[in-house]
């Protein structure tokens, strides 16, 4: 009778409605193409909320739309006051050509009024006040041109301009936030009446643009491109309003699942839209990566028949809905193995690999319905956990509501063999539903028996 009583109560709770936590406008008047290998793909640009490639950004729209965001982009030129009006953040990204005074001025005024504004250029080459840096100018702030962050030590997987950004000063928006991760960024030159927030490595430099035919960076130190911990996240109150300054690729689907760059995104959005958060918290992500084929094991788990509940408008400010191959704790090892997750069940679930230590080698969030695949998994053996529920606070880094624990019956062995036929390694599918002809067994567990997640 109990668990009766329990089931009505959440399905009930399944059809509450939130609240809308804000009205955010994509500006997509300007985007910059696509280009694979230097030319141009026809109709794409990166960045589009309605684009489910690596390079677009609906990723960051169901995000938005998860926690509460009505989400809108405008196509159509120019931006005037009258289409701004009633919409809580403006987002500007990537934008590929220059805005007029009077569209410079319809933003300015749109802060002053109490509006929030993000604005997130990535690298170029040629005018002062090109793009998005003539909006920044008008609040004091500018971007520098002519040239692109690199970092050899402090990088994704030996990527020198995928910056990786870990000197974060505690602030509404970085909570959570432990790494951000960035590609092709400049960095902010001028930073008048703005707090500045994080900043690279003291290894960075900037890569001067060489000046070719094909306006490359050559990726190497020369003596006289500048070397120092560069400035690449500030944010500023304007009037009644608020602004966020980045400065490179963060924000479209291949970017937004590496380091903390979702946690921060979401965070960012809030504190635009007028939000508090509590500022202080931890966190940590990043994908990990390889490929190759191999075995494959299914374990037989019982079917959920109760839909996940929504979010309730009274979840605290640490409450989300992380994106499915968002990390919880990054696999910082390279491997060849792999592990395909299917979540079959009605409930977002984190699962968690761990060595024999007990530790967890990667916490990995799939949403309900979703599978993902980790890469890059070393040889060895490793027990599977995993938990399901709703409301994941990613301070405390646990589901608030409806959660279970379980452990999955034995180990999972993972091996690379190289001989002269090739190189072989494992790979293991897993299904957190219940399947035909399943060969592993879950194991429920209690809280306290649950490993570590982060």
């Amino acid at each position: 009778m109990r668990i009766k009583l329990l089931l009505i109560a959440l399905l009930l709770a399944s059809t509450v409605a939130s609240a809308s936590t804000g009205r955010v406008l994509f500006d997509e008047t300007r985007p910059q193409p696509y280009q694979s290998n230097g030319v141009v793909v026809p109709d794409t640009a990166y960045n589009l909320i309605a684009e489910e490639a690596w390079w677009g950004g609906s990723d960051l729209a169901s995000l938005l739309r998860d926690d509460g965001f009505e989400v809108s982009s405008i196509s159509e030129r120019p931006l005037t006051a009258e289409k701004l009006r009633g919409f809580d953040v403006l987002v500007a990204i990537l934008s590929n050509d220059d805005y007029t005074s009077s569209e410079i001025e319809a933003i300015y005024n749109f802060v002053q009024e109490g509006g929030g504004l993000f604005l997130v250029p990535n690298a170029w080459f040629g005018r002062e006040s090109y793009s998005i840096n003539g909006i920044a100018q008008r609040f004091g702030v500018s971007y520098a041109k002519d040239g692109a962050l690199m970092d050899l030590t402090s990088n994704y997987r030996e990527i020198p301009l995928i910056i990786k950004v870990e000197d974060i000063t505690a602030h509404p928006i970085t909570t959570g936030v432990h790494s951000l991760m960035s590609g092709y960024s400049t960095y902010l030159e001028e930073i008048d009446g703005s707090q500045v927030l994080a900043r690279t490595s003291s290894n960075a430099w900037f890569d001067i643009y060489l000046l070719n035919s094909e306006g490359e960076l050559n990726q190497q130190k020369d003596a006289s491109e500048p070397s120092e911990s560069f400035p690449v996240l500030a944010v500023q109150e304007s009037g009644q309003g608020r602004v966020v300054y980045f400065t490179g690729f963060v924000l479209d689907n291949d970017q937004l699942v590496l380091g903390d760059n979702a946690v921060f995104s979401l965070n960012a959005f809030r504190w635009l839209a007028g939000q508090e958060i509590p500022a202080a918290g931890a966190g940590s992500a990043s994908p990990a990566a390889g490929t190759g084929t191999g075995a494959t094991t299914n374990p037989v788990q019982p079917s959920a028949t109760v839909p996940s509940p929504a979010v309730s408008t009274s979840a605290p400010a640490t409450i989300s809905r992380p994106g499915t191959g968002t990390f919880i704790k990054s696999l910082n090892e390279d491997g060849n193995g792999e592990m395909l997750i299917k979540n079959g069940l009605a409930d977002d679930a984190v699962v968690v690999l761990t060595r024999p230590s007990g530790a967890a080698l990667f916490s990995v969030y799939v949403r309900s319905g979703d599978q993902f695949r980790v890469q890059g998994i070393p040889d060895g053996s490793y027990t599977m956990f995993f938990t399901s529920g709703a409301d994941w606070d990613y301070v405390k880094k646990e589901f608030t509501r409806a959660q279970d624990y379980f452990s999955m019956e034995g180990t999972m062995s993972f091996s690379t063999t190289t001989n002269w036929e090739g190189t072989s390694y494992t790979i293991h599918e897993i299904t957190l539903h219940q399947v035909e002809d399943g060969n592993m067994e879950r194991l429920s567990v209690n809280k306290e028996d649950f490993p570590q997640v982060a």
